[in-house]
């Protein structure tokens, strides 16, 4: 079990320090700018996660994982966590906007008796404010838009980012 869990962290760590650069530069969160920003910006790559698979491999394995974004001035971006977001108020310290969010679907859990829903699709409002030394916090809502499941979404975060003798965190 040991040599499980840390197998689990291992790759939850290296999976988070290759989407953190990509997934940083321009979503719903106003983090500082690390580069001056761009007119268009498109990132690609990927890594192994695990316990996540988009594809609806077993989430059990480490699965390899790419990932795309894309972002017009910070104020439109599609990412394939995020979906596709409109940042309605995009100033330097809040962003506010609205987001078509994929609601990944996958194989059951067997072993817990979980049953996940099918693939499907979020509609979210979302706030965030950077505040007090560069912390983000914020929040979502959303709905799914699909029929898949009923209900409502609530998001929560307060997050950092920074660049540090390791990269950016």
């Amino acid at each position: 079990r040991k040599d499980s869990m840390s197998t689990k962290l291992l790759s939850a760590a290296a999976a988070a320090l290759l989407l953190l650069p990509a997934s940083a530069l321009a979503q719903a969160l106003p983090y500082k700018d690390v580069e001056a920003p761009a007119t268009w910006e498109v990132d690609v790559g990927g890594g192994p996660v695990y316990g996540f698979s988009p594809g609806g491999k077993d989430p059990h394995k480490t699965n390899f994982t790419f990932w795309g974004s894309a972002h017009w001035k910070g104020k439109i971006y599609a990412n394939g966590l995020a979906g596709l977001g409109y940042n309605v108020i995009n100033d330097e310290t809040l962003h506010v906007g609205a987001q078509l969010r994929p609601r990944w679907g996958g194989p059951d859990d067997t072993d817990s008796g979980i049953e996940s829903p099918d693939t499907g699709a979020d509609l979210a409002l979302y706030a965030y404010k950077r505040t007090w030394k560069d912390f983000v916090v914020g929040g979502r809502i959303g709905r799914d838009v699909t029929g898949v499941s009923d209900g409502w979404d609530f998001w929560g975060s307060v997050s950092r980012q920074d660049v540090t003798p390791v990269g950016l965190l």
